[in-house]
This record gives structure tokens, C-alpha cells and sequence, in this order.
């Protein structure tokens, strides 16, 4: 018999960078990150082209990843540095990459101490080793962070009057607000609502009976904002440029109406 079996055409710097989530291994070649599924290998850091170009390839052994959450963490050497101080996030349902400037990690693992996986790393610089996701913290300056939609016609070519859009969006605990803007037949962003997110909790001897929610507080809420607005296509955006402050986007639902076209 001869065996046969996938072949390759790049292979791992290092064996620190391996790491395996459902039906997939992920590793880091001299070229970028690559998954692999036994038969054939991806380059899923093609998104990725200016930031790979960073990277000091004589310090490259010295990467290192970990998969955690559905998500692959690389920590890689940039800009010249000997040792890793970039960590390049992969999210592996979305397939985008996020940059993490300011880890200098020189290992990188998921470990159950209390039965929850958490993330924990060895800071390269410093000789610490940190826990990450217990909190939310932007360092002192606040990060402005924004979601972006496509531009939608949703179909129809001709003019449509939109009526108002629901936002369906996570409550918090401590006070946040979101700007939301609109692009229409790409104009320019333009800020149509400022949106409260804090979540409103009953205290005994305040709250009103009958007036208040005592239990089953939602996990997102609705959000109407009335446009009354012409359009061909539109785009939407929401942004939160507070410290240490998050917001999570659920869903978008658009009402309006089709002008026909005359004839």
C-alpha cells in the first residue's frame, strides 16, 4: 500500500502558535496566519497585509497563540521589537481580525481555575501575568469605537421615504450613551439620535408599584428613531467614544416605503 496524505505549502515558525478549535488548526507561518482542516491550508491573514508587513520576521520564533472564545489570539513581534508587543485578534465565526496594541505577550493560554475558562497571559516586558475579560478598561483615554453598516437599497432601485429604524440594543448597568448616524445616497455621516443604554433598576422604599419592572429586566431594548427622509440607499453607524464604556449592537429593522417609478 502507499500512503498519502494533505500536503502544505507552509508550515508553523513555531510550535507555540498551533491551536485547534472545531474542525480547524490554526498555526503562523513566515507568511501570516493560516488555518488548516487536514486537506488544505487558507491564508486568513490576507485581510491583513499592512500589519503582517510589521512584523520583525528575525524575531518571528517568538510568536505565540491560543484559541478562547472562538476567537485566535497571535502575539507577534512588530516594528522591529525582539520580542512580541502586538496581539492580532482573529474571530473565527466572523472572520475579521481586530489589532490589540499594547500586549506584550510572551505566552498566551485559556485555564478553568474555578471550573470558567478564562484567558490569562505572560507579559514579555514586565514579568506579570494578567487575566483577561474580567474588565473593561481603555487606559485612561477613551476609545472611539463604532460599528458600521453596508449601504442597503434593500431591492428597489427607486427613491423609497424611510419612516424611522429600530435599534435593538444591550442595556448597561452603569450610564452609556451611543451617537447613531446615517449616511443617505453617501452624503455624509449625519447624527440623527443620541441613545440612553443605562438600565433602570427598582430600589425598595423608591420604586413605584405598578410603574416599575421587578424581575425579567430585558437583555436589549428597542430603540425607535423617526426619519422622515428620501433615500435611495442608506447606511447606518453607531458610536460610543466614553470611558471605559461598551455597547453590543443586536439587530437593525428599517420601515418604509416604495416610491413606483413613473413612467
Amino acid at each position: 500500500f502507499a500512503l498519502d496524505g494533505p500536503r502544505g505549502r507552509t508550515g508553523a515558525v513555531s510550535q507555540e502558535t498551533i491551536a485547534v478549535t472545531d474542525d480547524l488548526i490554526y498555526y503562523c507561518s513566515r507568511k501570516g496566519p493560516a488555518a488548516w482542516d487536514l486537506a488544505r491550508s487558507v491564508d486568513i491573514g490576507v485581510k491583513i497585509p499592512a500589519q503582517w508587513k510589521r512584523v520583525n520576521q528575525a524575531a518571528i520564533a517568538q510568536t505565540c497563540a491560543c484559541v478562547f472564545d472562538g476567537k485566535y489570539y497571535l502575539a507577534v513581534p512588530v516594528d522591529g521589537s525582539a520580542s512580541n508587543n502586538l496581539c492580532l485578534v482573529y474571530d473565527t465565526l466572523r472572520m475579521a481580525w481586530v489589532p490589540r496594541a499594547g500586549w506584550s505577550l510572551s505566552s498566551i493560554l485559556s485555564w478553568a481555575p474555578a471550573g470558567i475558562d478564562l484567558l490569562y497571559s505572560g507579559d514579555s516586558s514586565a514579568g506579570l501575568v494578567y487575566e483577561h475579560g474580567a474588565t473593561w478598561n481603555d487606559n485612561g483615554a477613551a476609545i472611539d469605537a463604532y460599528w458600521a453598516s453596508k449601504a442597503w437599497n434593500f431591492g428597489f432601485e427607486e427613491r423609497k421615504t424611510l419612516k424611522s429604524i429600530y435599534l435593538y440594543l444591550k442595556l448597561q448597568i452603569d450610564p452609556t450613551n451611543v451617537d447613531v448616524e446615517v449616511d443617505i445616497d453617501y452624503s455624509g455621516w449625519r447624527k440623527v439620535a443620541t441613545l440612553d443604554l443605562s438600565k433602570v433598576v427598582s430600589l425598595w422604599d423608591v420604586a413605584l408599584w405598578d410603574l416599575d419592572v421587578w424581575d425579567g429586566d430585558p437583555e436589549a431594548k428597542p430603540f425607535r428613531i423617526a426619519i422622515a427622509s428620501k433615500f435611495r440607499s442608506i447606511r447606518v453607524r453607531v458610536k460610543n467614544a466614553e470611558l471605559d464604556r461598551t455597547f453590543r449592537l443586536y439587530g437593525l429593522t428599517f420601515f418604509f416605503s416604495v416610491t413606483p417609478s413613473s413612467k
